[in-house]
């Protein structure tokens, strides 16, 4: 094929792997396409995807500052656990991304919600906030919170707002208080974890969309898919399911304006059809597979080292970072060395501080 044929099938090739249609592609003149901005084309047609984790870790230090243990895990863990970022409409999302936007998304497993928090971060250089209801507290987000303020201080950019449904004026007093700066917000609309893969958003309360005509915040639907199995489990994954990946998909905004058009009972119905029509069709959404190194990894450090899963997993998450700082160079030593224990002399307070929210969240 020449080379002026290859740039033409350059949108129908973009078009598969982001599963949008190729009038929603938009290839730049270098040949990089604007709906998938972290990730490559898979060599020989296959359907792997390389997602580069060290440019979302890039944009994460470029915000807070100097390059620590918190981005490279936040890094390795985004490039573990995530396949690909596809925003539909990567014009308007970019002329947006300057003020506050509500993110309205579906609900698959409890990492997805700080990891998609760092990526809105890291597009933007806005804070995230996520509001969550108090009975349904996910722990990802509190081990974020402490581990964010361990590394970067109070002015760390992750923030967590409680939402109580039986009082949800409290929430909009809330957001009004003086010297509250402004930050986007993140909504699992349905407000707990899918039990299985394909089901729909089918519930979304109107206090969120009223507050986003109140102060003018657009809405912008997301949909996470890939992370759970096809049938019900009562199990509520904080991983997507067998460790796998999942895909954030970042819809087209929708402006305040359109909304408070709308007669009021059909502003619910417009934000859920925008979430579920993201990404596959009905009963297409399946689990996307685990890379392999990393579950054998996992694996040694359960087998040989008598690690619990979350801190075999943990390290074998390490293992990935090739170009480590200082702090996590420390930290991979100490693992290899069998010596990553709260009371080892060698451990920096900041890493000594992680394996305690660690064993205190996730033992």
């Amino acid at each position: 094929m020449s080379q002026t044929n290859q740039i033409q099938a350059l949108p129908e090739q973009f078009a598969r792997f982001a599963r949008l249609s190729s009038a929603d592609i938009v290839v730049d003149a270098a040949g990089a396409c604007q709906n998938l901005p972290f990730n490559h084309l898979p060599e020989n047609d296959t359907q792997e995807f390389s997602l580069d984790w060290k440019l979302v870790r890039g944009l994460l230090v470029k915000h807070t500052g100097m390059h620590r243990f918190f981005h490279d895990l936040l890094g390795a863990l985004f490039g573990t656990f995530v396949s690909r970022v596809v925003v539909q409409n990567p014009e308007s999302f970019t002329n947006l991304s300057s003020r506050p936007l509500m993110y309205l998304a579906n609900h698959q497993t409890g990492l997805e919600s700080p990891l998609f928090m760092t990526l809105s971060y890291c597009m933007t250089g806005l804070p995230v906030q996520a509001i969550a209801k108090p009975d349904h507290l996910n722990a990802w987000l509190t081990f974020l919170l402490a581990f964010a303020e361990d590394s970067l201080g109070s002015g760390h950019p992750f923030r967590l707002m409680l939402f109580d449904r039986l009082n949800p004026l409290e929430l909009i007093e809330n957001l009004k208080k003086p010297g509250k700066p402004e930050a986007s917000m993140l909504v699992h609309v349905e407000g707990t974890r899918s039990s299985a893969a394909n089901q729909p958003v089918t519930r979304i309360s109107s206090i969120f969309l009223d507050m986003a005509i109140e102060k003018d915040m657009p809405l912008v639907p997301v949909r996470f898919v890939g992370g759970l199995p096809g049938q019900p489990s009562e199990e509520r994954f904080d991983f997507p399911f067998k460790n796998g990946k999942q895909d954030y998909l970042i819809g087209t905004p929708i402006m305040p304006e359109e909304l408070k058009k709308l007669p009021y009972g059909q502003r619910p119905r417009l934000v859920m059809e925008r979430i579920n029509n993201l990404g596959p069709g009905a009963g297409e959404d399946t689990p996307l597979p685990p890379n392999q190194n990393f579950i054998g990894t996992t694996r040694f450090f359960m087998e040989m080292l008598k690690l619990p899963q979350m801190q075999a997993m943990l390290f074998a998450i390490l293992q990935t970072i090739d170009d480590p700082c200082e702090e996590t160079a420390q930290l991979i030593k100490a693992v290899q060395a069998g010596k990553a224990g709260l009371t080892s002399p060698d451990m920096p307070p900041v890493l000594k501080n992680f394996l305690g929210h660690l064993k205190a969240k996730f033992s």
